[in-house]
């Protein structure tokens, strides 16, 4: 059924209504939302009555979600705009027993902040300052949330993303070589650069922390390796750097610190690296930039070797993914056939708590792809079971 849209709020008051308001999240975020439905004449929950697919306060395991449109978003409401990393945290959570919607969507009172949620495509963040909803772009994209979230689907796949950043990594890697830098040292060193972007975009370093600092100093080298020893040293043994607190990173990866002399030129291919959205980056870049580093001969698969996923998958469907399957199917049929969805639900259980006991052996050993993709694969079976036990 297609909704005509009606708003019946003007843009211009409903900015003037919240500028400045002095309520709270608790206090204001419905009747914040309400004023939004308003706006781009979109039934509000309750006017819907459709509570299953559309409502507030939507339940989920550990929690609930503030507002919730099936097939649409889900949406999560703080008071403050440096509040939203935190809030958008929780729709990661929680999205997986919403059938994943394509749009994630976290707001203050004065910004709404949509990410796209499309299986196979990569992540884009937009922006909706309330202060901005006077442009008719702005005032579109308000719509197209509610309307039509297909606008917001991106054309590129993450499998593109990373390619073009491993390419800006070969850049670095070869420019080094003419330094006669050691490989290992090179291999190791942009590791640990590849996981500060990763724990940047995934808030276990501060927000755009990393990207500052090269965007500060990529101009001289000098100053970016003191700056990289430092932060280094302080992730390794959970220290302050500068002004902010810094998390204990465990494992090998930062138990020796020794930054590389990189070059300007290697520096400015980090930088436009850094730009990237590392949630889009396939985890498999860690094993193949390392490959690559030491290895010149493996050099070509930095920015290829992402294409071989389904060459792995010729062997894993057959071996590891056909059989579980067949165990799904039967544990689906004989939850089906139980009269007590507290039953069904144990049958499900017990299958998803057979998923986590798999064990995969690679039997290349070389950059881990192998064991990435099996996970990957038997994350994306979890899910199936999760989506039906929540139906």
């Amino acid at each position: 059924m297609t909704t005509t849209p009606n708003p019946t709020l003007p843009p211009q008051d409903f900015m003037r209504k919240w500028e400045n308001t002095r309520f709270g999240e608790r206090q204001a975020a419905q009747e914040w939302f309400t004023d939004l439905c308003r706006l781009v004449g979109h039934p509000t929950p309750v006017e819907r009555n459709d509570p299953e697919n559309y409502t507030f306060e939507k339940s989920v395991p550990g929690g609930a979600a503030d507002a919730y449109l099936a097939n649409h978003f889900a949406w999560e409401f703080k008071g403050r705009e440096f509040q939203l990393p935190g809030a958008f945290n929780q729709l990661l959570r929680y999205q997986v027993h919403l059938r994943t919607p394509p749009l994630l969507i976290t707001s203050s009172f004065q910004l709404i902040r949509v990410q796209t949620n499309f299986p196979g495509k990569e992540t884009v963040v937009h922006e909706i300052p309330i202060r901005e909803l006077w442009r008719q772009e702005q005032l579109r994209n308000l719509h197209n949330i509610f309307f039509a979230p297909q606008e917001f689907e991106p054309d590129r796949t993450p499998e593109n993303v990373t390619e073009e950043t491993a390419q800006l990594f070969r850049a670095v890697v070869e420019e080094m070589e003419r330094h006669d830098i050691a490989s290992e040292d090179l291999a190791k060193f942009l590791n640990q650069i590849v996981f500060c972007l990763y724990a940047e975009d995934t808030d276990l370093l501060p927000n755009k922390f990393f990207e500052e600092i090269i965007a500060t100093h990529w101009g001289n080298p000098r100053d970016f390796n003191i700056f990289i020893q430092d932060l280094f040293e302080a992730m390794r043994d959970g220290t302050k750097f500068g002004a902010k607190y810094i998390r204990h990173f465990n494992g090998d990866l930062f138990s020796s610190v020794k930054p590389v002399d990189l070059s300007e030129p290697a520096l400015l291919n980090l930088k436009w690296a850094v730009g990237k959205n590392w949630r889009n980056i396939e985890p498999s870049v860690f094993g193949t930039l390392f490959e690559g580093a030491l290895d010149a001969s493996k050099r070509s698969q930095l920015g290829a070797h992402y294409t071989s996923a389904d060459d792995i998958m010729a062997v894993i469907e057959p071996v590891v993914m056909k059989p579980l399957r067949q165990e799904w199917q039967a544990a689906k049929a004989q939850a089906d056939a139980l009269p007590s969805n507290d039953d069904a639900l144990a049958v499900l259980n017990e299958f998803r708590a057979r998923l986590t006991a798999v064990t995969v052996l690679d039997p290349a050993c070389g950059s881990g792809n192998f064991l990435y993709i099996a996970l990957r694969a038997l994350l994306d079976l979890e899910k199936e079971v999760i989506d039906y036990a929540a139906e």
